[in-house]
């Protein structure tokens, strides 16, 4: 490491010599869901899909989440992902028993 904490490279590194410090496939399980939402906001999410922006409603949804979630200040990011970490392994010990 150099001085201004930066890091000097010589010969090749690989993705596969990095392991990472949370798994991307960490317990989780996948079902659907409902959530309840008037027409108006399935409109808008139908809209998006109906001219092209989006494959599904769902997927605008996601994307709006996304974009809602991503503009949020640091600390409530460090809340919310918290929240969401807890519902999930709620979700696999409810769900991921087989």
């Amino acid at each position: 490491m150099n001085d201004n904490n930066t890091y000097k490279v010589n010969g090749e590194i690989s993705l596969e010599k990095i392991k990472p410090e949370h798994s991307s496939q960490k317990n989780q399980v996948t079902f659907y869901a409902n959530v309840r939402i008037n027409n108006h906001i399935k409109n808008k999410a139908e809209a998006l899909s109906a001219i092209g922006l989006y494959k599904s409603q769902k997927e605008a949804i996601d994307a709006a989440l996304d974009y809602l979630i991503n503009s949020l200040p640091n600390e409530d990011k460090r809340r919310l992902k918290f929240q969401i970490e807890t519902l999930e392994d709620r979700d696999v010990r409810i769900r991921g028993k087989n």
